[in-house]
């Protein structure tokens, strides 16, 4: 199976089309949204600029995917809102009902009551050190569910299936509805909530939730 990733170009994405996939990909194929240098070691980045966000939507989950390939936590995290800055709101994540149960009957202890931008800094680079190889990464429109576009121009939820692959062991395999809004002064768009589901067709894999789940531990 080719991990060739598409390369398409547009503003706001209509329903039924795997937009965030393409455009958080584009940076793989060279997109000027980003300008990386080889990749380094992951957290530290001084050949990496960080793009500016105020395009479309589709550029917040492009930072987070290119983050996860370059093993880039600040790539990465500049996806997420950041409620310690004054101008943002808070990021929060959202885990499937069966993650959570698991978690507690595997680990002994209480889930996470809430999950902010403070604990996605604390996971990302858990996650990096999985597996010492680069990761693939895909999101796909979730043939089921055409986005929710009430505000094109400030306010979308993507329903996005998301795999990622370290070489041929998928890593984290699940669906997220994915809200990005404009937040902070300049406007830029970040994701401002993820609800993280299980995909029964590969429910062996854990799922990024679950993941996020592990580094709480």
């Amino acid at each position: 199976m080719s991990r060739r990733l598409p390369s398409v170009h547009r503003r706001v994405p209509p329903p039924g089309r795997a937009s965030a996939l393409a455009i958080g990909l584009l940076a793989a194929a060279g997109c000027s949204l980003f300008t990386p240098a080889d990749p380094e070691a992951p957290g530290g980045d001084p050949g990496i600029s960080l793009p500016i966000l105020t395009i479309d939507p589709d550029s917040a989950l492009a930072s987070a995917i290119r983050g996860i390939q370059l093993e880039n936590e600040n790539l990465y995290l500049h996806g997420f809102s950041d409620s310690a800055l004054s101008t943002d709101v808070g990021f929060h994540a959202f885990f499937d009902p069966q993650d959570l149960l698991d978690y507690t009957v595997t680990t002994g202890s209480e889930p996470p009551s809430d999950w902010r931008h403070g604990d996605e800094e604390t996971f990302i680079p858990q996650f990096f050190g999985l597996r010492p190889v680069p990761y693939d990464v895909y999101f796909t429109q979730d043939p089921n569910r055409p986005d929710d576009l009430p505000n094109p121009d400030q306010d979308v939820i993507y329903y996005r299936k998301y795999r990622i692959w370290a070489q041929a062991e998928p890593i984290a395999v699940g669906i997220a509805d994915i809200r990005i809004q404009r937040v902070g002064v300049s406007g830029e768009w970040k994701i401002v909530q993820w609800v993280d589901r299980r995909d029964t067709t590969a429910s062996a894999v854990r799922t990024y939730g679950r993941r996020r789940l592990d580094a709480a531990r």
